[in-house]
């Protein structure tokens, strides 16, 4: 037994000859009644509205801008504050002050050896050298 196609039955064959070659059917018939009803429709809104709306609406770019600025940008403002008065002055600031005390520290103990007498710079080198040379020696042992 043949059975027809599941949408067949909803396939209605044209019940009234072509008009100047379009069907007309109750498909037909509806789709021009809800092309009338949207026609309705949008001219009621329109003569309520006067498309006031829409153009400011497209005018302000679709607030594409107050939608970044409140979803992005605000919170970002905000982890910055956070991060500005809480982290930088007890992280960021403290590391600072650390790095510049040990290079004060540091300058301080290279001036002692800098006094400017010749005698003690070729001692200094001597020191040098002599660790050299007895660390050379040690590794090739």
């Amino acid at each position: 037994m043949h059975k027809a196609p599941l949408l067949m039955q909803f396939i209605e064959l044209p019940s009234s000859e072509l008009l100047h070659g379009f069907p007309i059917n109750s498909g037909t018939w509806i789709s021009i009644t809800i092309a009338v009803i949207g026609v309705v429709i949008s001219a009621i809104l329109y003569g309520r509205f006067r498309l006031s709306t829409t153009i400011s609406f497209l005018y302000n770019s679709f607030y594409f801008n107050e939608l970044y600025q409140c979803l992005l940008v605000a919170p970002c403002r905000w982890i910055a504050g956070i991060v500005a008065g809480l982290f930088e002055p007890k992280i960021f600031d403290a590391a600072l002050q650390v790095t510049v005390k040990a290079g004060v520290r540091t300058a301080e103990g290279l001036q002692e050896m800098q006094n400017g007498q010749i005698r003690s710079y070729i001692a200094w080198l001597v020191v040098g050298a002599s660790f050299l040379i007895i660390y050379i020696s040690l590794e090739s042992i």
